[in-house]
Order: structure tokens, then C-alpha cells, then sequence
């Protein structure tokens, strides 16, 4: 049984064409609150990534979603993390996630 959190994920997913075929891939948001979830230490760097190079996010979301699932505080933290100075410092890694749902 799906749990309220993977339905709303189910219902966000993106499909997106490569190489002429169809995949379903998370949502920038999704994948953050996966990420969080997951905390593993390369996890914390793929949060800050995605953070960085999607531009603006569903905050809302992310705060609901973070609060149930009991992550908001690494949500918080993250989000911190992203003030001015670093966002003009920083080059991000490359990452590639892609999620066969």
C-alpha cells in the first residue's frame, strides 16, 4: 500500500523523452524530500544541487511534505545553506537522477 507521500509523488512524476523513449522522472521537490529521507552524506550534496539549479521551487510543498514526513529541520538547514554568498561561490556537482516509476 502506497502511503499519502507516494501518491502525491506518483501524481507529480514528469515524463520527459530520451533517446525516444518515455521516462517518468520526480519532481525537483520530490527528489529533494526523497534526498532528505534517504541522508546519506553524497544525498546532502544532491540536495544542495538541486537546490541550486532548479531555481524556484514549490516552498510550500516542500515545508508540508518535510513536516510529515519529519524532516522539516534538514529541510530548514538546506534551505539555509543556500543564502547569497554561497549561491555566488558555488559551482555545482553534476548530477543525474533519473527514476523509472
Amino acid at each position: 500500500m502506497e502511503s499519502p507521500f507516494q501518491k502525491s509523488l506518483m501524481d507529480r512524476h514528469l515524463r520527459v523523452e530520451v533517446d525516444g523513449r518515455d521516462l517518468w522522472i520526480a519532481t525537483a521537490e520530490d527528489l529533494v524530500l526523497l534526498k532528505l529521507l534517504a541522508s546519506r552524506p553524497r544525498d546532502t550534496l544532491d540536495v544542495a544541487d538541486v537546490l541550486f539549479v532548479s531555481g524556484q521551487l514549490d516552498a510550500t510543498y516542500l515545508r508540508h511534505w518535510a513536516g510529515v514526513l519529519g524532516i522539516q529541520s534538514q529541510l530548514e538547514q538546506a534551505l539555509r545553506n543556500l543564502d547569497e554568498d554561497e549561491l555566488s561561490r558555488r559551482k555545482p556537482h553534476f548530477i543525474a537522477v533519473c527514476a523509472q516509476l
